[in-house]
């Protein structure tokens, strides 16, 4: 009974002793991923805080020519040109005519009339020329010119269609909103129709293309 009681005695120093060099590991934790967002490109999150200038639509090259010169006067301004659908207000003699002479005769009456009236040719083989008295972009001038015939008694044709054009606007490099809307009150002040104010970001998605370098809109 001794013996067996040394015997155990000895096996519990033993197991005691190999637990002190081998302490029992504990359970490794489970990883654990979370997406994260990717990080802001500072770029992008500028132009969130940055604020543009640009003015309406012009489609006259002469017009466009002299409201950049007239932007300068605050700074030399950036040109945004761009091919556009326009709807175009069309008023025309409704005759057409089989010549050129005929046609010319009647372009002269209107203009004794004081409508800068214009031969045109159109694709009619019969009679493929008639008299233009005038083509407008704006809704305004279109009344304008309506009220203006119809004061004069004589027969028009009018036709609203929509055709590509060439346009010009401008605008300035993007600044802080209240710096933005300083601009914007000096561009009023020079007269110009209903500039705009509009977010640097949404400016690129809008305009970014159409944007002219600066050599080649000088």
């Amino acid at each position: 009974m001794k013996r067996w009681l040394g015997w155990l005695a000895v096996a519990l120093s033993v197991a005691l002793a190999w637990l002190a060099w081998h302490p029992p590991a504990p359970p490794e934790p489970s990883e654990i991923f979370v997406p994260l967002p990717p990080p802001l490109r500072a770029d992008a999150d500028r132009s969130r805080h940055l604020w543009r200038v640009v003015t309406q639509r012009i489609v006259w090259k002469a017009a466009a020519d002299a409201l950049r010169a007239r932007l300068a006067e605050i700074e030399k301004p950036q040109t945004i040109v761009r091919r556009e659908e326009v709807l175009v207000h069309a008023f025309d003699d409704p005759r057409s005519f089989t010549s050129f002479a005929d046609a010319i005769r009647a372009q002269n009456e209107w203009r004794a009339l004081g409508v800068e009236a214009t031969v045109v040719k159109i694709d009619d083989e019969q009679a493929p020329y008639r008299v233009a008295l005038g083509r407008f972009y704006l809704a305004a001038y279109a009344e304008q010119m309506q009220a203006r015939l119809l004061k004069l008694g004589r027969p028009f044709a009018y036709e609203r269609r929509t055709i590509k054009l060439r346009t010009w606007r401008f605008t300035f490099p993007p600044l802080p909103r209240r710096e933005a809307e300083a601009l914007w009150r000096r561009v009023k002040a020079l007269g110009v129709a209903d500039p705009i104010l509009i977010r640097e970001d949404r400016f690129q998605k809008m305009f970014g293309a159409s944007l002219v370098p600066e050599a080649a809109g000088s």
